[in-house]
């Protein structure tokens, strides 16, 4: 179930730890930081419904909050907060550093553990390295052909599709992760436990 709360407090975290990232990292970041989660403790940090578009998978709410708008049921409270704490360039792409501080309540230390993660991992790298690497995963290219082919624009993901740990070339997304561990979260994801 989508976290408002969490979303937007990742947002500023990760945005007020880089200073600057256009909107597609933010997403991308956020994507990353919710597997991570998910990998390692069976639960996404924003709950957030994800689609296989052109550009990846992406956090549909985490959008709609960075580009001010509720397509996907956003509440207008969290538009009006996220217009107040998020500063948009001129490119109307690209935020800055939030000038407003705020405290991360809805944020457990595993959260910040993840966006950390993705902070040290992929801070240096831009928009289109993250689209391709999140072209790598199973979650998005098990829809590939339909996107590309323009079949369809958007293909709703699973939850447990998000959790490959193994990209297209054979690489783990997080090293140390025994597969044994991937299926007790599958176990406990569809109620098993």
């Amino acid at each position: 179930m989508r976290d408002e709360s969490a979303i937007i407090e990742s947002l500023h975290y990760l945005l007020k730890k880089l200073q600057h990232a256009d909107k597609l990292k933010l997403v991308k970041l956020l994507f990353f930081a919710d597997k991570y989660h998910l990998l390692k403790y069976a639960r996404q940090i924003s709950g957030d419904s994800y689609h296989a578009l052109p550009a990846g998978p992406i956090p549909s709410g985490a959008l709609d909050i960075l580009n001010f708008v509720s397509e996907y049921g956003i509440s207008a409270h969290t538009i009006q907060q996220a217009k107040e704490l998020f500063k948009v360039e001129d490119d109307d792409r690209s935020l800055i550093n939030p000038e407003l501080e705020m405290e991360y309540n809805s944020l457990s230390k595993t959260d910040i553990e993840a966006l950390d993660f993705v902070i040290d991992r992929f801070k240096d790298k831009d928009g289109p390295f993250l689209i391709d690497y999140s072209h790598d995963f199973p979650e998005w290219y098990r829809h590939e052909t339909e996107i590309r082919n323009g079949i369809v624009k958007c293909k709703d993901i699973n939850t447990f599709e998000l959790l490959s740990n193994e990209d297209r070339k054979g690489q783990k997304f997080l090293v140390d992760l025994r597969d044994e561990k991937i299926n007790t979260i599958k176990e406990i994801l569809a109620g098993y436990y």
